[in-house]
């Protein structure tokens, strides 16, 4: 493997964050100031508890990171997370940053969703920008569903009519290890009223539907995503 792509290659958390755990809650506040994503995910998780919404298990399916895995925690103080990744690097240094924060709150499993075997309901579940990597996704949406306890919550957050902007940025992420879609393997492109269905079908009641950010927002992800 060349040095450019030993860098760019995604699943491996960088060498520094690894070194030093405790770095990962700069990345977290980084992303949360820059990625629009995470503004709305923080968004809806205030507005349930300001709801007076308490969950006191949470799951986070494809947690990446963590940044929603731990601010979830931040915010609801009684509850238990468990994030799921299908990168060992992710479940790693997560693992490493919450024995680094001494956090007794967090656990992190390594593997697929589609074989998820979690048994213990979950009064919140979290699934954002997940999706759409995932050939099974009614079978996943089913699982997650499964796992929600009476009058539990799920947050879904799905990319729709996913278009690239910057020309530049089209011709760089043709580049194998730059493009997340292409490692992952993107498996579906969908549109808003297909991810309704498919969340009904999976026997979701949709509570809320809200659109985020447009074209100014996915320009302004394709330019972080270069730096």
């Amino acid at each position: 493997m060349s040095t450019i792509d030993a860098y760019l290659k995604f699943s491996d958390a960088p060498v520094l964050l690894r070194r030093i755990p405790q770095l990962l809650w700069l990345v977290h506040m980084v992303n949360l100031v820059l990625v629009p994503r995470n503004w709305y995910v923080r968004r809806v998780l205030c507005g349930l508890r300001q709801s007076g919404f308490m969950p006191d298990r949470v799951v986070d399916a494809g947690c990446g990171l963590g940044d929603h895995s731990f601010q979830v925690a931040r915010m609801f103080r009684a509850a238990s997370v468990t994030g799921i990744d299908a990168s060992k690097s992710n479940i790693d240094l997560c693992t490493h940053y919450a024995a680094a924060i001494d956090s007794q709150r967090h656990s992190f499993l390594h593997g697929n969703l589609s074989d998820l075997s979690e048994a213990t309901p979950a009064s919140l579940v979290l699934c954002i920008t997940v999706l759409q990597y995932i050939a099974d996704d009614k079978g996943i949406l089913q699982k997650l569903r499964s796992l929600l306890a009476e009058n539990g919550r799920m947050i879904l957050y799905v990319p729709v009519h996913f278009k690239r902007y910057l020309s530049w940025y089209k011709r760089v992420s043709q580049l194998p290890h730059f493009n997340y879609d292409s490692q992952r393997g993107r498996a579906h492109t969908y549109t808003s009223e297909e991810i309704i269905e498919k969340a009904q079908s999976a026997g979701l009641s949709l509570e809320r539907v809200e659109h985020t950010y447009g074209p100014v927002g996915a320009v302004a992800y394709e330019l972080f995503s270069i730096a």
